[in-house]
């Protein structure tokens, strides 16, 4: 038992460091989570200043595209313009520039072959010369013509930049009528492809005079457009760098979000099970408390033990056969000499508390026994006694609480009966709890034979019993006599002398209940009520401790995920709350009874004193001996008689006085 609670009380203690580790442990989560709240927040806040820049951005962007878009427009009506001009005068350039592809470097070697040329072929090499900005001499003329890439310069020459002065001279050539490309032909079909380039590039330098500053707006504008394309290019690269920041961004604010939420849930169920695990160390608390102070009582217990034990011994070798007198006597010694030996003990030592609990009185008092110290110490030796008990029992009483407590069933046998030898072998023989009554000094000399007949059966049966049993039961042979007797030594030894005469005490609380019964029923009747309802919530409350101590002693289980232990708690705590203040309200009316019936106290002391002055009378003439129930009756009989009134002070007169003049009437 002290196990137990020691093992319950540690695994309480443990589960209350687990809570708190787990309290400390949500904290912890608590500012987690306050720490993932605060990064959301500065994330949030990027995100927006983000999504202002990119929405600022797209903004641009867009104002950007609606401008370029115009000026594209102006653009290409520009370079329609220009092109359209310029177009007149391709068909010719396109066909010079045609005419030079024709021409290879033995062409160029013809011409350049000439020591005297033609008066046209040399004209025509002048107007060249002049184009290329070179000397318009012979001299100049064949050594360009001996030049490798002397065609490659004439087809990309700079058409777009002939000067005014060159337009203004190659005009003179070009008007030149024996300069004409057909007769020049006929000179030199070189020099008129020649010819016919000069012409063509004279025509379109012309053209280009009146166009050029088309095309140069053309082209500014084109460069402005390119610039305003590259910056829109550039701004849309940016916004696309923001569009793809804000989507980190905000894949990191989802991810953080997962994960704040994750914290939430895990904080959530981690609150739960504190709030549950709180609930379950709050129920156990109070039991806790209970328990260790049993623990401590158990340890006290514990220590006092030898010391118990060895008054329990004493009491049930040496003091059975003794009146109380003696009894207390001999125990007030008994502690002195432990006392002096340094041995343990409980100082208010209870042979009935040693043995038993409370509850196992009240059941004995319900069945019969009178209510004092004296008969709950002869009864508890006579249940735990290895030795017979022979039950001095002149008002019956003992007898008749014995058979409630074995359920009536034991075989009663009148010890003078002719027939009592045969019924007792055979109840031997069932090994049967048998009572045998009306021992007395005529055939107390004979219990030695009963002795060895009982001896010899049960060893024939092979139902021995041993004599260091100590159930209740241990003792199914029961001897009831009406006076104490002087028995042979060898009958000591066997027979434990139990006096249930009843003594001044339970006298008096027995007659108390007769007269609270009568005065009051209903009290009476709350009293019992009472005590079965006592009895009962300490029973429910013993189970419910029970059942939680097992589950802590053998649940391998934590203790905070016990969802056994949990249930049995939730749902004890309603039960235990309802009879923890059924108690409290049970000791209260037990107190408002007690006070109650002790108004009749004094009448319940005479009519006690009464019953023992009769009881003396036999000290002079034996026939003068009277029942307890004939003494109760007459008892009740007074109480109807006397006359009923509402003062309880004349009311209690009243049945003293008549009850005692009915005595000794």
């Amino acid at each position: 038992l002290h196990r137990k609670f020691r093992v319950g009380i540690e695994r309480i203690e443990d589960a209350t460091q687990k809570v708190a580790n787990l309290s400390e442990e949500l904290q912890q989560r608590q500012r987690e989570i306050a720490m993932f709240q605060e990064q959301l927040d500065e994330f949030l806040e990027e995100i927006d200043r983000q999504t202002q820049e990119a929405d600022e951005q797209t903004e641009e962007v867009s104002v950007k595209r609606v401008k370029i878009g115009a000026e594209e427009v102006v653009c290409k009506q520009l370079a329609e313009v220009a092109g359209a001009d310029l177009q007149r005068a391709m068909p010719a350039l396109n066909a010079a520039v045609a005419a030079l592809d024709s021409l290879n470097k033995k062409d160029m070697n013809e011409i350049k072959s000439y020591s005297r040329p033609p008066t046209r072929v040399e004209l025509v090499m002048e107007a060249v010369m002049i184009l290329l900005g070179k000397e318009p001499t012979w001299v100049e003329s064949k050594r360009q013509l001996g030049e490798q890439k002397f065609l490659d310069t004439l087809k990309g020459f700079d058409r777009n930049n002939i000067t005014e002065r060159t337009l203004k001279t190659i005009g003179a050539y070009v008007r030149n009528p024996d300069l004409e490309p057909d007769k020049v032909g006929t000179v030199s079909k070189a020099a008129k492809s020649l010819m016919l380039w000069v012409r063509a590039i004279e025509n379109y330098g012309k053209v280009y005079k009146f166009v050029g500053p088309k095309i140069r707006k053309m082209e500014e504008a084109n460069a402005s457009l390119l610039e305003k394309q590259n910056e829109l290019a550039a701004a849309e690269r940016k916004l696309i760098e923001l569009a793809e920041k804000l989507a980190q961004l905000r894949a990191e604010y989802e991810a953080k979000i997962a994960e704040k939420l994750l914290l939430e849930e895990t904080a959530r169920q981690m609150a739960i099970k504190l709030e549950r695990a709180r609930n379950l160390v709050n129920n156990l608390a109070g039991e806790c408390t209970r328990w260790l102070a049993t623990k401590n009582e158990l340890e006290t217990t514990y220590a006092q033990l030898i010391g118990d034990t060895l008054l329990a011994a004493g009491f049930l070798t040496y003091l059975g056969p003794v009146d109380i007198e003696t009894r207390t006597n001999f125990l007030a010694q008994w502690l002195i000499d432990l006392e002096t030996l340094e041995m343990p003990f409980t100082p208010k030592f209870s042979l009935t508390a040693y043995f038993y609990d409370p509850g196992v009185l009240i059941r004995w008092h319900e069945n019969g026994l009178p209510p004092d110290d004296f008969s709950a110490e002869n009864a508890t030796i006579l249940m735990k006694s290895t030795r017979v008990a022979l039950i001095v029992d002149p008002q019956e009483e003992a007898q008749k609480w014995l058979i409630a407590e074995l359920e009536g069933r034991v075989k009663l046998v009148d010890f003078d009966d002719e027939i009592c030898e045969s019924t007792l072998v055979e109840t031997f023989e069932r090994h049967e709890p048998l009572m045998v009554e009306n021992i007395n000094r005529r055939n107390v000399s004979e219990l030695d034979e009963l002795f060895t007949l009982r001896d010899t059966v049960t060893t024939s049966c092979g139902k021995c019993r041993e004599k260091n049993q100590s159930s209740e039961m241990a003792h199914p042979l029961y001897l009831v006599g009406q006076e104490q007797l002087r028995m042979s030594g060898a009958l000591v030894k066997r027979v434990n002398q139990l006096s249930f005469v009843l003594g001044a005490e339970g006298l008096e609380m027995k007659m108390l209940g007769l007269l609270v019964q009568s005065e009051n029923p209903s009290l009476e009747e709350r009293k019992e009520l009472l005590q079965q309802t006592i009895l009962h919530n300490k029973k429910t409350l013993v189970d419910l401790e029970e059942q939680i101590l097992r589950i802590l002693n053998e649940s391998k289980i934590p203790l905070l995920e016990d969802d056994e232990l949990y249930a049995v708690l939730e749902s004890s705590r309603a039960t235990f709350e309802t009879v923890s203040s059924g108690l409290q309200q049970a000791e209260q009316t037990r107190l408002e009874i007690e006070t109650s019936r002790e108004v009749y106290r004094s009448c319940a002391a005479r009519s006690a004193l009464l019953f023992l002055v009769l009881g003396n009378l036999q000290l002079f003439n034996p026939l003068y001996r009277y029942s307890l129930e004939w003494y109760q009756a007459l008892f009740l009989i007074s109480l109807e008689r006397s006359g009923r009134v509402q003062q309880v002070a004349e009311r209690k007169r009243r049945i003293d006085d008549y009850h005692t003049f009915n005595v000794f009437r």
